[in-house]
């Protein structure tokens, strides 16, 4: 039976929790940044739960509004998806099992190109694959993999002057979560739950950072698209 009072209490939900994931994003990355990373584990812990109790509040306002194909369409999304079916998973392994699913040991670097001609300098005939390494080298001063990534711990933001000469600007670096495969469930019954590196067909890396960004993008669009149907 069509309950429109109800379904409009579900969506109220899902809104004020999408709202929180929101904040809990803008503040797991700002202790990113500062390298607090007891702190990014803690926020998301927070958002895993946030995420089941948004698609839970959307499932119940389908019901309500009487859309069992849509709600039958999300559930299968969730089932199906890599990404969305982790942070489902991942939750309910942490509500039951408490097991370490990722580590301390993914760095992100946003940066954009303002010079070209610089850039082509320092990459030279490099495989594309390989230019962003190339130019983060150049502009931390290192020669190795390893040396790469202990001078983003010592200076997270390299020099302005080597980021003029590299013909670049580093708009953002901060630390997140790597997120690993991990197991679910007793004995023969036990699933592996793998690290996701898709989302809706699309690759992405296996970063809570970018876990949460894409999962609050795609419920927020789902949100969107039963607020509209309801009316």
């Amino acid at each position: 039976m069509i309950d429109n009072a109800r379904a409009s209490d579900f969506l109220n939900k899902a809104e004020k929790l999408l709202s929180w994931q929101a904040f809990q994003l803008e503040e797991m990355r700002e202790f990113g940044r500062h390298g607090k990373l007891d702190d990014v584990e803690r926020s998301f812990w927070l958002i895993l739960c946030l995420v089941d109790s948004i698609h839970q509040s959307l499932v119940d306002a389908a019901k309500k509004l009487g859309m069992e194909d849509w709600c039958d369409e999300l559930i299968h999304l969730r089932n199906n998806d890599p990404l969305l079916y982790y942070m489902w998973k991942g939750r309910n392994s942490e509500v039951h099992d408490a097991l370490v699913k990722w580590r301390p040991s993914m760095k992100h670097i946003n940066m954009r190109i303002v010079d070209a001609a610089k850039v082509r300098n320092i990459v030279g005939n490099l495989p594309p694959q390989v230019h962003v390494n190339a130019l983060l080298c150049f502009v931390y001063g290192a020669h190795s993999k390893n040396d790469l990534i202990e001078a983003m711990k010592q200076n997270p933001i390299p020099s302005p002057e080597k980021q003029f000469e590299a013909g670049i600007e580093i708009i953002e670096s901060l630390e997140s979560l790597s997120l690993d495969d991990f197991q679910i469930g007793p004995g023969r019954r036990a699933e592996t739950i793998s690290a996701p590196t898709l989302h809706m067909g699309k690759h992405m890396p296996p970063s809570a950072d970018q876990a949460v960004r894409f999962a609050l993008e795609f419920y927020k669009g789902k949100y969107e698209e039963l607020k509209l149907a309801a009316g």
